[in-house]
């Protein structure tokens, strides 16, 4: 080395350096031992000497159910997947379900009805995770059908009537479906069987039946007692007349259709002696019906009349036995 001098204030300060070696510092704070060294205690912490390891991330892969598997409303679904990871082994005890739909779920459970896509989920020991994913179909849940309701208005439970009344059945039906369903009510009597809603019954004990039933086969019915007396009054009959129009009058001129106005029907009961006569105001009429006659021997004749109001004779006389 050189010598350097230093002049202060007259002085002479000589500093004389020997031969010296320097070498630059070595700035990793760990040893080959893994340890701090000495220079570097007091500014590391001990870790940062900890060797570096390397993780790989895990695997996970759904093995049930297939992709795009469909379910039943309510049916109970398994969720498997196989899982692994180069430091920790298999983790398929360790997968995590979830549905897009559901949210967190069991790894055995039933799912709401809907399109789901169910994800899987592993984790590692160093927080590095997987996951994959399926997508299913749960149907919706068949649809309930209510029962319909129905009720008879009239006539009321335990209503009498005489043999020959025609009686009018009236009821309500509805259903939560088919809404009104009051012209399809059907009834039955226990004694003469299927019936219209406007009816006579025979003589008897009637239990009554009303029943509906909507468009999905489900049914209800309503009964009421009924009775029928038989009938005091005395039994009346209907009697049909039938004739053919004359065509010449009493002095064997031609009679056309068109002169004629209508007939006179006569009759009498010999055997309790009532009469009567009915006029039938109709030219080209042959037959006229004659109801509510009492039973007895008939005896029965026409009158022809022209539109002049003359009348003919009396036809010859037809019995007739009504009883």
């Amino acid at each position: 080395m050189k010598l350097s001098s230093l002049v202060f204030l007259g002085c002479v300060l000589s500093l004389t350096t020997s031969n010296v070696s320097l070498a630059a510092r070595d700035n990793n704070p760990c040893d080959a031992n893994g340890e701090l060294k000495g220079w570097a205690k007091k500014q590391y912490d001990p870790s940062v000497c900890a060797p570096v390891t390397s993780n790989s991330a895990p695997t996970v892969q759904i093995t049930a159910p297939g992709d795009q598997a469909e379910f039943a409303d309510g049916q109970l679904i398994g969720f498997h997947a196989a899982a692994t990871d180069v430091e920790d082994g298999d983790l398929s005890a360790s997968v995590i379900w979830t549905s897009s739909l559901d949210g967190s779920i069991a790894a055995n459970t039933t799912l709401s009805p809907g399109n789901h896509i169910i994800t899987a989920s592993v984790s590692d020991s160093g927080n590095l995770s997987a996951t994959d994913s399926v997508s299913v179909t749960v149907s919706a849940p068949p649809a309930t059908n209510t029962a319909p309701t129905v009720s008879i208005d009239s006539p009321l439970s335990g209503t009498t009537v005489e043999e020959g009344t025609a009686l009018l059945l009236k009821g309500f039906a509805d259903d939560a479906e088919d809404g009104d369903l009051s012209n399809s009510i059907t009834w039955y009597s226990s004694v003469d069987g299927a019936i219209g809603n406007f009816t006579t019954l025979s003589v008897g004990d009637h239990l009554i039946t009303a029943t509906v039933t909507d468009s999905n086969g489900a049914s209800s019915s309503d009964t009421i007692n009924l009775s029928v007396f038989e009938s005091t009054a005395p039994q009346t009959y209907s009697l049909a007349v039938t004739w053919s129009a004359p065509e010449q009058r009493a002095d064997g001129s031609q009679l056309a259709a068109q002169e004629l106005a209508g007939y006179r029907i006569n009759w009498n009961n010999d055997t309790n002696g009532e009469s009567g006569s009915l006029l039938v105001q109709d030219g080209t009429a042959t037959s006229y019906q004659i109801d509510n006659l009492n039973a007895g021997s008939y005896r029965l004749s026409l009158n022809t009349i022209d539109i002049n109001g003359l009348v003919s004779s009396n036809s010859t006389d037809m019995v007739v036995e009504l009883n």
